[in-house]
């Protein structure tokens, strides 16, 4: 059998809720009134921004090693520390672990930018502009403190340093005035004491530059937060148009189970009224069900059976409920015609539209850039591989390509703060995600992703990965 004659038809579906749309207009109804109740009963929340810009600690300037660049991805990890959950909690007096109050701020900063954006979700506006002061303030300290400790140790180095110095330059004094003028001795004692004091004077300049290092240096308020007005967050809409979307799939199962509950969408009844006392037989597979090839010649063949024990014009003797096809398929017709002959009865089978059972030749490539060489020669000028995923995605999406079901790979697995920086390198873009690919921004969004995440994935891989939180 083929598909027209057991296969899903959308015209049953809306056949069936015209015949039960009092029981699907009814559930989406209650459906929206029930989501509208949880959408709007949920509490709203506030969320409040304040910006800093960050800078390089560079405790002595004319040092190499003091002169790294800013890793944005660990300042961002700084801002989700302890030392800044306990500074909001301080502020705000809050109880709790601190992952609770770690899980209400957001860090979030543009490509390129020393700026972060920390934000703060609170339950008033008061406290959600608090808490986010109160965090940006405890990422300066603790940046700070971070900045004079590094100072203070490297400090304390040098003062050993120039102990050892001053007593090394003692000793080569003691050494000089111990020799006689003019001899070898002397001359070299001099030049050891000279060594000796162009060392220590050098850790002491060192020193006094250290001790002018300005902690502020490191980083500024640049922007303090706002009083934010209320919003609803995006889940409590999740949740309001799930819950609907639920009344709506149990109105269409319940109408189906009244529609089925009589047989073949009540067709059943409606036949035994037309012809009392006929020998009704569904074919295997109208139903809904599978139905081997056997199954289908055995109905058929019993029908021919029956038509020639009996019957007359008007009252048939047999009925055979074969589908709800528009057009009569090619193998049943087949079926039909060979059972009927072998009884002796004559047929005439009228089939609408093409019998042409040729089907075009389809050739398979395993990957997108094997598409790309095969497509493009056959253009004057071949197109980018940007034109031509983007024609695929039309194409797709007009229904000319068949549906192939789920990924045989599964997108890269990434930590919370992996996804957030997907989330704040693609802004905007993350909705439209479908245009990404092959172009010149999403290369640069794969090399920084990359680069602050120290990993080494694939554009497609990164792309799976944006679809995933896209949806």
């Amino acid at each position: 059998m083929s598909e027209l004659e057991n296969g899903f038809r959308i015209g049953d579906v809306v056949a069936m809720v015209r015949r039960r749309l009092p029981i699907v207009v009814g559930a989406s109804l209650l459906g929206a009134v029930v989501g509208y109740t949880m959408f709007a009963g949920t509490p709203e929340t506030f969320s409040a921004t304040a910006s800093v810009q960050v800078a390089p600690i560079r405790i002595d300037q004319f040092s190499e090693e003091s002169r790294s660049e800013v890793d944005i991805a660990t300042e961002r990890a700084l801002v989700k520390s302890d030392a800044v959950a306990e500074t909001v909690r301080d502020e705000l007096g809050l109880e709790g672990d601190n992952r609770a109050i770690l899980r209400r701020i957001v860090v979030v900063n543009d490509l390129d930018s020393l700026v972060l954006r920390i934000s703060y979700d609170g339950d008033t506006a008061d406290q959600a502009k608090r808490g986010a002061d109160a965090a940006a303030k405890g990422y300066l300290d603790q940046r700070k403190d971070n900045a004079t400790s590094t100072r203070d140790a490297a400090v304390a180095r040098l003062n050993e340093e120039i102990a050892a110095a001053e007593t090394a330059a003692q000793d080569a004094s003691t050494r000089l005035d111990a020799t006689l003028d003019g001899t070898p001795e002397r001359a070299a004692a001099r030049t050891r004491l000279t060594n000796a004091e162009s060392t220590r004077d050098t850790l002491i300049e060192e020193r006094t530059r250290l001790n002018g290092f300005d902690p502020e240096t490191v980083g500024a308020l640049v922007r303090a937060a706002s009083v934010p007005e209320a919003t609803t967050s995006k889940m409590a809409l999740g949740k309001g148009v799930g819950v609907f979307g639920l009344f709506v799939l149990a109105g269409l199962a319940i109408a189906w189970f009244f529609d089925r509950r009589d047989g073949l969408g009540g067709g059943r009844r409606r036949i035994e009224a037309i012809v009392p006392g006929a020998n009704l037989r569904v074919m295997p597979g109208a139903a809904g069900a599978n139905a081997s090839p056997a199954e289908v010649d055995t109905a058929i063949d019993r029908l021919a059976v029956e038509l020639v024990a009996g019957g007359s014009p008007g009252k048939p003797a047999s009925v055979l409920v074969i589908g709800a096809g528009i057009e009569p398929p090619m193998a049943l017709a087949e079926e039909l015609a060979s059972s009927l002959t072998f009884a002796g009865i004559p047929a005439l089978f009228v089939l609408a539209g093409t019998s042409d059972r040729e089907v075009r030749h389809a050739h398979v490539v395993g990957s997108f850039e094997a598409l790309y060489a095969e497509y493009t020669p056959h253009f004057e000028r071949p197109p980018n591989r940007e034109e031509v995923w983007r024609h695929l995605l039309n194409t797709r999406k007009s229904g000319k390509l068949p549906k192939l079901g789920d990924a045989k790979s599964a997108p890269p697995e990434t930590t919370d703060t992996e996804r957030n920086l997907v989330k704040a390198l693609l802004g905007n873009s993350l909705g439209k995600r479908d245009r990404l690919p092959y172009t010149k921004p999403f290369d640069e969004f794969v090399k920084a992703f990359n680069s602050a995440t120290r990993r080494r994935l694939t554009p497609h891989q990164l792309w799976r990965l944006v679809a995933v939180l896209a949806k």
